[in-house]
């Protein structure tokens, strides 16, 4: 499968559960580089329990919900 021409790479993150995730999650997003090449942008997706950590990042983010058994 070729990626879509008009497609923007994203850095995509799993974090949930111990606020240390989330630290260690927003750390990541702070410190990758926005623009690998001048022509290109970056997206960042983040899979969350907890949305509050990310509120000033530039991120989309999907809430993960907790399912009862």
């Amino acid at each position: 499968m070729q990626p879509s021409p008009t497609a923007t790479p994203q850095l995509v993150y799993l974090a949930f559960g111990a606020s240390t995730y989330h630290q260690e999650a927003c750390f990541s997003i702070v410190s990758a580089p926005s623009h690998p090449r001048p022509s290109e942008t970056m997206g960042n997706l983040v899979y969350t329990d907890d949305p509050a950590p990310y509120g000033k990042l530039p991120v989309t983010l999907r809430l993960l919900q907790q399912q009862k058994a």
